[in-house]
This record gives C-alpha cells, structure tokens and sequence, in this order.
C-alpha cells in the first residue's frame, strides 16, 4: 500500500450555553447569490415557532445532505415531472 497522508484530528470547541432544539419542520429558501436559507420550525401548541435560521452554500448543503443520507441510510431518488413540476414517488 502507499504511504497515506495522517488524517488531521479537528478539534471543535463546544458552545456549554448554546441550547440543544427539537424541531419538526425545515423549510429551505434558494437565494440567488447561490445560497440557501434555512429555518428549523417546532410545532408547539401554541402553533409553529422558528427554532433556528441558517445560511449555507449549495456546495456545503450537500455535504450535509449526504452524511444525513447515509447516517439515515436512505437514498430518495429524484423525483419524476410531469408538465415541468416535480411529483413526488410514494415510499413503499
């Protein structure tokens, strides 16, 4: 085998003050400077409350998409058009 380079540990220094969220919904926004918008809702009884707000690029929101799609194990696949719109496949 070749020599491989060492793997560089990250360090992350953790926030003890910042709360852990629960949420139910996310809603993601497209900006046009090639960023997304995204908002992390709970539904509470006293109705929908925004969690958190975050902004990300599209090269980084995939990354994220992908470890989430392989720490869930789940690989949705695209969805059909019919007339220019998404449809969505039913799970089985």
């Amino acid at each position: 085998m070749a020599d491989q380079p060492e793997k560089k540990e990250i360090q992350v220094r953790l926030n003890p003050v910042l709360p852990t969220l629960f949420v139910d919904h996310l809603v993601i926004t497209k900006r046009s400077d090639g960023g997304f918008f995204l908002r992390m809702i709970a539904d509470l009884p006293e109705g929908w409350t925004e969690q958190a707000k975050l902004m990300i690029f599209g090269e980084r929101l995939k990354k994220f998409a992908d470890v989430i799609c392989t720490t869930l194990d789940y690989y949705p696949s695209k969805p059909s058009k019919v007339n220019g719109k998404a449809i969505a496949k039913e799970a089985k």
